[in-house]
């Protein structure tokens, strides 16, 4: 061993003497007044080894552990439906959560001008501004949004002349999808109807029929951009900007009940002047007032007279015109263009006349023909053959300008139209100089014809309504009622109907009403007839009246034919005396023609 080696070991002692010095210097020192036995003794005891303090888990493995848990799903649906719900009922959030998902509404906004004791006048041209976007009010003085979010929408309206207008519209989505009502509450809060006060002065007059003298309580009347609506007694009530005219102009818009126009108004006006408007509709009729005999066209009040068709001067005084129930077409029997028969005869042509575009159209020639009555745009008729000693029924399509044969026989009787249909007495020859009469029914829509009775007395057929007769039948002489619009035959008493009364088949204007003439006292008696009541109202009665007899909406277009005038007057189903329309150029039926009505015919 080397001395290095042995100081080495000499060191380590050393320091082993000094650690167990202080070892000790640290233990309890002996208590000097207790004997020997009772002096702590160190124990060289070595504690018990302890365990290691569990570490903590990282999160992820701990959030692994969370979303294994079927509780933790549970719980978390449940509280994400509970705070939808909550979010649901909430209106802000609701209408966030609608308006997300893309869901929107219509807003309508309708801008109009209060108007005392009136329908609030309608306002176009107004600036409606919207939740800062732009818009401008209809004719009608509307807005309509189409793709409008919901919630609270601002709006505010304004235009020259009237106070600026503002509202706040909410546009609700029910949270129960209106099971338990609110559908009227949410649609009335996306129908705004903005009342912009008019800065002008008050204006007044009073609209009114001028054949019935009846208010008018329909239609509209437009002041710049403004429209009005008349009350329950025809007054019409507005404010109008201030003019340096001292006048304000009006224009009427009524649907074609009547003959609109535009007028104007003092504004210094005390009283509420009078306007009288003229029923909408023509009366065409035939007149030499240019030399030859024409078709010609006015107004109800025979104002805005025009010629449609000039004459040749060929015509004859058996010349006959009736128009359509609609006015839009007329048929013209005339000897107009000289035609002749093979035996150079001079013969009538019918002619169907497209009354807008002033056209002729020659569809039919025979030596005669009696007219029965108009449905829709088809004119029913009959026409000697040309083979002669027969009759044929002939229906007209005004509109193709077609022709078609329903029947044929010796003569025709009785023809009464209605509905689409005719029904008709054929007389055919019989035993000597006897003819046997026969009832049957054509469908003008097919040209399909039934026979409902093959012997009847001609001269016991009595039309009760415009879609009903009466008959008797020859051999057992009962009566039967036949029903046009059915085609059905019944037992019926003795009628008690005047057996001088005829009816137009078309209806009024509106389809509720029906015409009948009859003679009572001497004269012929003009009355309508309510389809669903059957209440009657006498219109008109004399002596002198005769066809062509039309209506013209709800007034009818009749003809004075006396010795001091011929003229086209026109009469109104809602009341007042008839008026004349104008002086036309009396005409007389032909001599060969059978009437359908030997006491009136229609044309």
């Amino acid at each position: 061993m080397s001395p290095d080696d042995i100081e080495q070991k000499l060191d380590e002692k050393e320091k082993q003497l000094s650690d167990l010095s202080q070892s000790l210097d640290q233990l309890q020192p002996a208590n000097p007044t207790l004997p020997d036995s009772l002096q702590p003794v160190a124990l060289d005891i070595e504690p018990p080894a302890s365990e290691p303090l569990a570490q903590p888990q990282p999160l992820k493995q701990r959030m692994r552990v969370m979303l294994r848990r079927p509780k933790f799903w549970v719980l978390s649906v449940l509280g994400l439906v509970a705070l939808l719900l909550a979010l649901w009922f909430i209106r802000p959030s609701r209408w966030f959560l609608v308006n997300l998902v893309g869901l929107r509404t219509t807003l309508t906004i309708t801008a109009v001008v209060p108007t005392a004791g009136q329908q609030p006048a309608q306002l176009q041209g107004v600036v409606v501004i919207v939740n800062g976007q732009h818009y401008t009010s209809d004719q009608h003085g509307k807005v309509v949004i189409a793709d409008q979010t919901y919630g609270d929408s601002k709006i505010t309206a304004s235009k020259q002349g009237y106070q600026t207008a503002q509202y706040t519209a909410e546009l609700d989505f029910d949270p129960f999808f209106h099971r338990f009502g609110g559908a009227q509450a949410d649609a009335a809060a996306r129908n705004v109807q903005l009342s912009l006060t008019s800065i002008g002065v008050p204006v007044s007059f009073k609209a009114v029929d001028w054949l019935s003298g009846t208010p008018i309580t329909d239609g509209d009347y437009a002041v710049g951009d403004m429209k009005v609506k008349a009350d329950s007694n025809g007054l019409v009530s507005f404010k109008a900007p201030p003019s340096g005219s001292g006048t304000v102009t009006i224009r009427s818009e009524l649907a074609g009940a009547f003959t609109d126009k535009t007028f104007t108004i003092p504004l210094d006006s005390k009283a509420s002047p009078t306007i009288t408007f003229v029923p909408a509709g023509k009366d065409y009729f035939m007149s030499k007032r240019d030399g030859a005999l024409g078709i010609y066209s006015s107004n109800l009040d025979g104002t805005s007279i025009q010629q449609l068709i000039p004459g040749t001067g060929k015509e004859s005084d058996s010349t006959t015109f009736t128009t359509s129930p609609d006015g839009t077409y007329g048929v013209l029997i005339s000897t107009r263009d000289g035609a002749t028969d093979a035996n150079g005869v001079v013969q009538p042509r019918m002619y169907v006349v497209d009354l807008s575009k002033k056209i002729l159209t020659q569809v039919d020639q025979a030596a005669f023909f009696q007219l029965a009555d108009w449905s829709g745009d088809k004119l029913v008729y009959y026409r000697p053959t040309d083979t002669g000693g027969t009759a044929a029924l002939r229906v007209v399509d005004a509109a193709s300008s077609k022709v078609t044969t329903l029947a044929t026989a010796s003569s025709f009787a009785r023809m009464v139209v209605a509905l689409n249909q005719v029904a008709f007495v054929a007389l055919q020859p019989g035993g000597g100089s006897q003819e046997t009469a026969s009832l049957a029914m054509a469908d003008l829509g097919n040209a399909s014809t039934k026979q409902l009775a093959s012997s009847i007395n001609q001269f016991t057929v009595v039309q009760t309504n415009f879609d009903t007769l009466d008959f008797q039948t020859s051999g057992d002489q009962t009566w039967h009622g036949l029903n046009i619009n059915t085609g059905s035959l019944n037992d019926v008493s003795a009628p008690t109907a005047d057996a001088s009364q005829a009816f137009l088949g078309a209806p009024s204007g509106d389809g509720s009403k029906h015409l009948m003439v009859s003679r009572v006292d001497g004269k012929f008696t003009l009355t309508s007839t309510a389809d669903s009541t059957g209440q009657q109202k006498v219109l008109y009665a004399s002596s002198d009246m005769t066809g062509p007899l039309r209506w013209a909406g709800d007034t009818v277009i009749y003809r004075i034919n006396s010795s001091s005038e011929t003229a086209d007057y026109v009469v109104s189903t809602r009341g007042g005396a008839p008026k004349k329309i104008s002086d036309v150029t009396a005409t007389v039926p032909d001599t060969n023609v059978q009437t359908v009505n030997t006491q009136f015919t229609f044309y």
